[in-house]
């Protein structure tokens, strides 16, 4: 898997204030997560969003394809609940600079996650209601043509996603939900969880990945290189967030 972590860098940060949350809500609080549903809602209200990049047999801590120099524990996690004046080390772990959470979920099941900060416009829209379910599809109908020739026939490069082009032009933004090894995805194409545009084995190579859109337009696939994967959530905009993000197209 690639070292370098592809993202838009929209949003991670290192201030104190947010730095202290992630402390109290991971270290302190010791959160008891479902690992297969890749959101939780009850961090994204507190402005914090998680993403897995790493599901391991072992400690990823020391990983060579992560840069961090310090764990605010930086002990052997167990399955008790930390306390800071014992020697339970608890289930979480958190990088200084809180860019990244390890949780270790059971004996040999450890994860990785990158932390993102969300930008104003995310948390007050977590807070206004969504659009109807005919207005939802009708716009989605419109979109699988066009996600289709752009991502699926072209091979949308992750850079090009994340210029948001897409949001300027078509009203749609891919929340990154998931990175990993084929075998840990949650979305992907023949595993019958979902209905596939194409349903076929992706394809990666000559600097252009494999992609594929589920039917009703709302998770993709991306194959990157031989076994890194990507999971997204298809989002549809709303005027003020296409305005946001068109003021940050490449």
């Amino acid at each position: 898997m690639s070292p370098i972590f592809l993202d838009n860098q929209e949003g991670y940060s290192s201030d104190i204030s947010f730095i202290s949350t992630l402390y109290e809500t991971f270290i302190k609080g010791q959160p008891a997560i479902d690992i297969n549903l890749l959101q939780w809602p009850e961090f994204e209200l507190k402005g914090i969003r998680i993403i897995e990049i790493s599901n391991t047999s072992y400690d990823p801590r020391n990983s060579k394809k992560i840069e961090v120099e310090k764990w605010k524990i930086a002990k052997e996690l167990f399955h008790d609940m930390y306390s800071i004046n014992s020697e339970n080390n608890g289930k979480w772990d958190m990088s200084l600079d809180g860019k990244y959470l390890y949780h270790r979920y059971s004996l040999n099941t450890h994860l990785l996650y990158r932390v993102e900060k969300l930008n104003y416009l995310e948390l007050k829209l977590l807070k206004e209601p969504q659009m109807n379910e005919d207005e939802d599809r009708r716009k989605r109908d419109v979109l699988r043509p066009i996600l289709v020739e752009r991502l699926i026939k072209k091979g949308l490069t992750l850079g090009e996603l994340f210029s948001y082009k897409l949001e300027k032009e078509y009203g749609v933004h891919f929340k990154l939900i998931q990175r990993g090894e084929h075998r840990h995805m949650r979305y992907k194409p023949r595993s019958g969880n979902v209905t596939w545009v194409s349903n076929q084995v992706l394809g990666w190579g000559d600097n252009r990945p494999g992609w594929d859109i589920t039917t009703d337009v709302k998770i993709a696939c991306c194959r990157l290189e031989y076994d890194e994967y990507y999971n997204f959530i298809v989002q549809l905009l709303n005027q003020e967030q296409i305005q946001y993000y068109s003021k940050k197209s490449k």
